[in-house]
């Protein structure tokens, strides 16, 4: 009998999909990130540029690294004294500055939400975005409580004209990528949780964005081809992903792969909840998540156009923000975690990551490696 029953239980694991027997070693995941955290430094103190001080000030807060630690308080120090420039650092700055202080730190929240409303291009996407003028007058300082917990001021952004608002440059551009646009959704998120309210037509319009730009697979542009339409089913829709542009721009295709679509459910998962929508019965969600499932894979950028493997950590920051903020373990029949978790325990050398193709830097790579491992999202 004994033995029937464990045939009987190694046959239903054996018939479970590989995730599902996974477990992950919590003890290496922990000596992979702090190998990762002083890679990371290392790296930095090599290749000081500063258009990476955001991304890696947010990968050592989820690698354990605290605000007081010297090399921390350095970077944010420098970066505090910058003008903002692009959309990519000025959203991952008001992530950082979120979660180190969001009441000491509201002030330079509040231009990086002002950035991120003047910087909307017209179709309601973003693209890398021009310095604007500062605003006047600036946010005072929020006086500090003495004692008990302290709420955040709620602070109103309105976009401003382009008249009003340009330093010089023209950055009201037509339209913007999803890359670019994807980070200001984690920025516009983080400028909400530390007090900001943007308007609901601005909100809106960014939403709007994501679901006109979804496509099922590479459309027909060139020549008269027509476009596929974007999402409009039920619950049931089919699996629909995201490029890395709008498709039909400059009549280019712009098919569906990994990083753009998991970037994009997250994106439309935090404009769902800050519109009051139900994001787990959006049909936009629920279609890209179903693209997720069918195409998911734990060591590759899937479906990528050109070569499979540009931006694969990226693609797994991007992975982790769509689990965490669609609030599910599993894509399809994969437990995204333990499968990205085992690849990249397997990957790490010297303490850092690097993609194989020509897209791969290992500032980068190491940063989104360790958001992964750290699992750095914050639910909804």
């Amino acid at each position: 009998p004994i033995a029937g029953v464990l045939t009987l239980l190694l046959g239903f694991l054996a018939g479970l999909p590989a995730s599902a027997r996974q477990v992950v070693d919590a003890a290496k995941v922990d000596e992979a990130i702090q190998a990762g955290v002083e890679a990371l430094k290392q790296l930095k103190q090599e290749q000081p540029d500063p258009r990476s001080d955001e991304l890696v000030l947010w990968a050592l807060l989820h690698g354990g690294v605290k605000p007081d630690d010297a090399f921390f308080k350095e970077v944010l120090d420098r970066l505090l004294k910058a003008p903002l420039e692009y959309t990519y650092n000025a959203a991952l700055q008001a992530m950082v500055l979120e979660r180190v202080d969001r009441i000491l730190h509201q002030p330079r929240i509040y231009e990086c939400a002002q950035f991120l409303a003047d910087n909307q291009c017209q179709d309601g996407l973003w693209s890398y975005g021009q310095p604007t003028k500062p605003l006047n007058p600036p946010l005072p300082p929020a006086p500090k409580k003495t004692s008990g917990t302290q709420a955040v001021r709620r602070v109103r952004v309105t976009p401003r004209p382009m008249s009003v608002n340009n330093s010089g440059r023209d950055n009201s551009i037509d339209t913007g990528d999803f890359s670019n646009t994807q980070f200001a959704a984690l920025g516009i998120r983080a400028c909400h949780d530390a007090g900001m309210d943007f308007p609901k037509d601005f909100l809106a319009k960014a939403r709007d964005a994501w679901i006109e730009g979804q496509y099922s697979g590479p459309p027909s542009v060139k020549k008269g081809g027509v476009a596929q339409q974007p999402a409009k089913g039920g619950a049931n829709s089919s699996p629909r992903g995201w490029g890395y542009m709008r498709t039909g721009h400059e009549e280019r295709d712009y098919p569906p792969f990994g990083s753009m679509t998991a970037g994009a459910v997250g994106s439309v998962v935090i404009y769902d909840f800050l519109l009051g929508i139900d994001w787990k019965r959006d049909p936009a969600v629920v279609s890209g998540m179903a693209w997720l499932g069918a195409h998911f894979s734990p060591s590759e950028n899937p479906e990528h156009k050109d070569r499979r493997h540009i931006w694969f950590h990226y693609y797994l920051y991007s992975i982790e923000r769509a689990g965490a903020l669609f609030g599910t373990e599993q894509m399809g029949s994969h437990d995204w975690y333990a499968e990205g978790a085992d690849v990249l325990l397997k990957t790490q050398r010297g303490g850092s990551w690097s993609d194989s193709g020509a897209g791969g830097q290992k500032i980068q790579d190491t940063s989104f490696a360790i958001l992964f491992l750290s699992r750095a999202t914050r639910p909804l």
